[in-house]
């Protein structure tokens, strides 16, 4: 039988196109974000009608709490339907909640029962997922993502910009589509989210990223709102010993007052860390400085990068570019390089004066993966790797973090081995 990944875009949504117009007959595209406040987990899911409600307890078989949903009602490209943002609260660390969502008067037309872990507890140090360029076509790396989630193998899940390839096409089928692939991880591990171009769909302004605005408006409402940006595009939030701060750099479609508010807020979010309650601060977004169609010389993110509390970011991740790439640590407003911070093999990094980067862009997607580890000088880059794959960050302690990507499949002609992979350790 053909894999999903081996139909072409046109036969999949081929499948259902008569009813592909109206409204999902019970809720979907079920997605968690953490909020920025403890206790507390964020969904948004997709309708028929607003009402909705999120249900949830200890017990699967008594879910005796209750929220009701902000609903809006929402036409993408097409396609209209009541996106939801619920909240979830009263949660108690490191204890698993079965939650449903739908209508309050009868089970009829409500999800399935998901089970999520509130601010877990691992032996080891919490482990975040991360990855980047995950289309719903070619999206080779996430069969193994899933496995993996199902199994238990991470807490969070950082997706760094560009879904799906692309949310808008096809009056918002395909975007409808990878919401719906994402769900069996999504609705049961916290999935946060940062902008990148292939979500850059509409004008100039507001408007430009409507789809990943509308479609992740829990994290504007919750994260956003806390963080005071009050935006999905631009956020952050505490999370266990990690401050993680994810902003746009799709500078290019932003307007000058975007451009400004977002590097006065993270001017401000930096500048605030406090490193003895979040020793780790991980940036995100979806291009580094070496990238097209974003300049952090005068948009003033690389002077961000630089100081966040008593020192500079430690882990920055990006995507973009369809491979894998592990660098040296880099102040991009040079760039300067520091390679004294690392050990011989740089498998250890030791108190870097600038930040670690780290592209994840090689999750799979309709455009697949560069062939090569592509033009990258290699004074600046450790590792690359041309095959399909995700990577994990533990944080170990308040001094330690392990990094590890992993191949999920080998990309046919790549001078990689099937079983590539690169690990580093971190310490601050």
């Amino acid at each position: 039988m053909m894999g999903r990944n081996s139909l072409s875009k046109s036969m999949i949504l081929a499948v259902g196109a008569a009813a592909a117009a109206s409204y999902p007959p019970v809720p979907e595209q079920i997605h968690l974000s953490l909020t920025g406040a403890r206790g507390e987990m964020a969904v948004d899911f997709v309708t028929a009608a607003p009402g909705a409600y999120v249900f949830w307890g200890v017990d699967a078989a008594r879910l005796a709490s209750s929220s009701p949903a902000t609903a809006t009602n929402t036409t993408l490209n097409g396609w209209t339907a009541w996106l939801n943002t619920a909240l979830v609260t009263g949660l108690a660390p490191n204890t698993t909640y079965y939650y449903c969502v739908g209508l309050n008067y009868t089970v009829v037309g409500r999800s399935e029962i998901y089970a999520f872990v509130n601010e877990p507890a691992r032996e080891g140090g919490a482990v975040w997922a991360m990855f980047a360029d995950l289309g719903y076509i070619n999206s080779l790396a996430f069969t193994r993502l899933l496995v993996d989630a199902q199994s238990g193998g991470f807490d969070y899940v950082g997706h760094w910009g560009d879904f799906a390839y692309d949310m808008d096409d096809d009056n918002s089928r395909v975007g409808n589509a990878f919401m719906n692939m994402i769900q069996p991880v999504a609705a049961q591990i916290p999935y946060l989210p940062s902008v990148g171009n292939h979500e850059a769909v509409g004008e100039q302004g507001g408007s430009a990223f409507i789809q990943y605005v509308s479609r992740f408006a829990g994290v504007a409402r919750f994260a956003g709102a806390r963080s005071g940006s009050g935006s999905n595009l631009w956020y952050s939030l505490n999370e266990g010993l990690v401050h993680l701060v994810v902003f746009c750099t799709e500078t290019w479609i932003m307007t000058d007052a975007q451009v400004r508010a977002q590097l006065a807020w993270l001017r401000a979010d930096l500048a605030a860390v406090d490193r003895a309650a979040t020793p780790w601060v991980v940036a995100a977004a979806h291009k580094h400085a070496g990238m097209d169609q974003t300049n952090f010389t005068s948009s003033g993110l690389g002077d961000a990068l630089m100081t966040a509390g008593s020192a500079p970011v430690d882990l920055f991740f990006v995507g973009h570019q369809h491979a894998y790439y592990r660098y040296y640590a880099i102040d991009m407003r040079g760039p300067t390089m520091y390679y004294a911070c690392n050990n011989s093999d740089a498998s250890v990094y030791t108190r870097c004066p600038a930040p670690v980067i780290v592209v994840t862009g090689a999750a799979g997607n309709n455009e697949a993966n560069s062939p090569t580890c592509g033009t990258a000088p290699t004074v600046y880059l450790h590792a690359c790797s041309a095959n399909y794959g995700y990577g994990k960050l533990r944080v170990v302690n308040a001094s330690t973090a392990v990094w590890r990507w992993e191949t999920a499949v080998h990309r046919e002609g790549a001078p990689d081995p099937p079983t590539y992979a690169d690990e580093f350790t971190i310490h601050r």
